[in-house]
């Protein structure tokens, strides 16, 4: 959602935007943010979600322009209200999730013999940007 330029046409990305929030869209965004296990190593047949590629998009969608520059505050604050309602368990997957990241000493996922297409590009400066702004929102 970051690298997609919603400047050119607005009005498009507000109806995104209002569509997301009106539509099933937030009951899933909770529903993801609630989902266990959530891990940094998908592993095979885990049943675990992929923090790198299934949890973190969220906040990298919280932190976009699309949402960081809309003048539809109401859409804006039902988005954040799903994180204040569920910033403990949130907490808790980040907290987790970024330590086995540092004890490993990579933001990849470390499953051996991964698919490349499974595998995502995540760096450090990427994951503390969107953490922050989302969190500091």
């Amino acid at each position: 959602m970051t690298g997609i330029n919603y400047g050119k046409n607005i009005t498009s990305a507000q109806d995104f935007l209002d569509a997301v929030v009106k539509e099933n869209a937030l009951l899933r965004i909770g529903d993801v943010l609630h989902f266990e296990p959530v891990d940094i190593s998908i592993g095979f047949h885990t049943g675990a979600l992929s923090f790198q590629r299934g949890y973190f998009p969220i906040f990298q969608f919280f932190s976009s322009d699309l949402v960081l520059k809309s003048t539809l505050h109401k859409n804006i604050n039902l988005l954040y209200a799903i994180i204040k309602n569920n910033h403990d368990n949130i907490f808790t997957t980040v907290r987790t999730c970024l330590n086995k990241m540092m004890a490993t000493k990579t933001w990849k996922d470390p499953t051996p013999n991964l698919k490349p297409s499974l595998q995502n590009s995540l760096d450090g400066l990427t994951i503390f940007r969107a953490l922050t702004t989302t969190f500091l929102q």
